[in-house]
């Protein structure tokens, strides 16, 4: 599907957590640093991966079912990759439904106390 150059590091703190305190990753639930929203759009039905592998940096993503402050928080991940060689990069599995808009948000572990980065959002529809 693609890759997408990402800037957080002039980004502040969205305390944005799609309505949820326990939304995966808990860590959601305290905030992610420095973070910055994509609105993304399914081009079809399937499991879609985003993941920064490579970026080194100890990120947080969550995925939000809607396109404003009423989204709702439906999967998150933090350093939860199978797929990349570090233990702080991210990648989130995402079933998606076709024409349905998504937000993504990817920010800094908050306990971490990482800075903004930039980096590169990785997209690709799982094959099966």
């Amino acid at each position: 599907m693609g890759v997408f150059a990402y800037d957080t590091t002039t980004a502040t703190n969205s305390f944005f957590n799609g309505g949820s305190t326990t939304c995966s990753p808990t860590q959601f639930s305290n905030f992610a640093d420095n973070d910055v929203f994509f609105l993304w759009s399914s081009p079809c039905n399937g499991t879609f991966t985003f993941h920064n592998c490579g970026d080194g940096w100890d990120s947080i993503f969550a995925a939000h079912l809607g396109v404003d402050c009423s989204a709702v928080c439906i999967d998150g991940a933090d350093d939860s990759s199978v797929n990349c060689t570090t233990l702080i990069d991210s990648e989130l599995v995402l079933p998606a439904t076709f024409a349905t808009d998504y937000l993504i948000q990817i920010g800094s572990w908050a306990d971490a106390g990482s800075a903004g980065t930039s980096g590169s959002l990785n997209v690709s529809l799982n094959s099966g």
